[in-house]
């Protein structure tokens, strides 16, 4: 039996800062792609002189410039679309590979639709310290609200591309694509997951991606200015809230997945488009362990939590909010530096043509 190809998308814009040690961070693999299919939104700086020559040098680097501006989302789609490989990794343009990111991704997917794996932020001073090592929860519950596995993270088998559904031959724009994707394997439980970062993620404040550090230490002072916080938000964007469940229950009545974990998402994303009803708050509370950003047992504080879950889930739309959040002690506008962990709100790809 011949060996599964394997295709690595790299998308970009105006990355030319960054872009030569991520391209060779993929070509330091000690598994090596059949090919690499880089797609270009228009850069304005000397991303494309770079890739041209990065394609003379290595043939099977493929790069294609589009003719107009696609915008992040449609620029993957389309430039997944090129890809010829039986497996598909995914990359942004400013990061670094480690040496055996795809050879652990391909031993790890088996049969699976998409594997993922966590990140190591960095920046260009080093690493950043208070990360959050936690293992991710990749429930589609948690997924309908937050996009938990970043693209640069994922490798997908060909066949999840075929699951996705499409409307006259273009991709959904309910959501960004890695959510997308993700979305669609956790819907038919297909997900396989590597415990350890095997991406250096790098931070600043040129990506698209770029969030401001907060403090979520949980102390007492915190977590009351956290309810006082969701509660407001939860009450100036309760429509919009609801119309972003109401587009996503759609979304997620075209996949066919018969199972459990999609049966479970179609009922949160009803109960969530409609006026609050204490059949919602009841879900949430037999649903909690598998609600927020880590699996959680379930306890007593796992259930209030769950019973708080229709008003705090409001923080994931904050960058939608008319009102600045505040952050390390000063204003921060929140729909103008937004971070991945609220990739839900990155629906109308609003960022700057390009990539991370």
């Amino acid at each position: 039996m011949s060996r599964p190809t394997l295709s690595v998308v790299v998308c970009t814009y105006n990355g030319g800062g960054y872009l030569a040690e991520q391209l060779d961070s993929i070509l330091a693999q000690d598994l090596q792609p059949d090919e690499i299919v880089v797609q270009d939104d228009l850069s304005t700086d000397d991303t494309w002189a770079i890739l041209e020559d990065y394609a003379t040098r290595y043939p099977h680097i493929h790069p294609y410039r589009n003719a107009t501006r696609l915008g992040i989302n449609l620029n993957f789609f389309s430039a997944i679309g090129r890809a010829t490989g039986d497996y598909i990794a995914l990359s942004d343009q400013d990061d670094i590979w480690l040496p055996h990111k795809l050879s652990r991704q391909m031993q790890a997917i088996g049969d699976r639709l998409l594997c993922a794996h966590p990140s190591q932020p960095f920046t260009d001073e080093g690493p950043v310290i208070n990360t959050d090592s936690r293992r991710r929860n990749y429930s589609l519950l948690r997924m309908v609200f937050v996009g938990a596995i970043d693209g640069h993270c994922m490798l997908l088998s060909r066949q999840l591309l075929s699951l996705i559904p499409m409307a006259d031959g273009q991709p959904p724009t309910v959501r960004m694509y890695d959510a997308i994707l993700s979305m669609v394997a956790a819907a038919y439980e297909s997900l396989a997951y590597i415990d350890y970062p095997l991406v250096l993620h790098r931070r600043h404040a040129g990506a698209a991606t770029y969030g401001a550090i907060t403090d979520r230490s949980h102390s007492a002072s915190n977590v009351a200015a956290y309810l006082v916080r969701t509660l407001r938000l939860s009450r100036e964007l309760r429509p919009v809230i609801r119309r972003r469940m109401a587009d996503t229950h759609r979304f997620l009545l075209q996949i066919d997945a018969q199972t459990s974990e999609h049966s479970d998402a179609l009922r949160l994303t009803e109960l969530m488009s409609r006026r609050w009803s204490p059949r919602l708050t009841a879900f949430c509370i037999s649903r909690a362990t598998r609600l927020f950003h880590t699996p959680l047992p379930p306890t007593f504080v796992t259930r209030l939590r769950g019973a708080l879950f229709p008003i705090t889930c409001s923080e994931y739309f904050r960058g939608l909010s008319r009102q600045p959040i505040v952050c390390k002690g000063k204003s921060v506008d929140d729909r103008t530096v937004y971070s991945t962990s609220t990739a839900c709100l990155r629906a109308t790809d609003g960022r700057r043509g390009g990539h991370r």
